[in-house]
């Protein structure tokens, strides 16, 4: 696991800051992506849960389709179960 530097961490936070909401959510994709390729189940599951905290149910079925999806991956994860060749 590599820890950052507490400069790294404030750059990090700063160039989010700036982002839309369109733009974060590319970026945490972007990082669970990532996170599965590395078979990083720590970081893959708190991607995954942010996801899930960031649902709006009051927008139909399309957020319950993704809590459902979001669930599933998080089980696979935990069992330790990544599909990426």
């Amino acid at each position: 696991m590599t820890r950052t530097s507490p400069e790294l961490r404030i750059y990090r936070e700063q160039e989010l800051s700036g982002k839309t909401p369109e733009e974060l959510l590319l970026f945490v994709l972007d990082t669970g992506v990532r996170a599965a390729r590395r078979r990083d189940r720590r970081l893959l599951t708190g991607v995954l849960t942010e996801l899930m905290g960031g649902l709006d149910f009051t927008r139909g079925e399309i957020p319950l389709g993704l809590l459902a999806l979001y669930d599933y991956a998080v089980r696979e994860t935990r069992e330790n179960r990544f599909a990426f060749p």
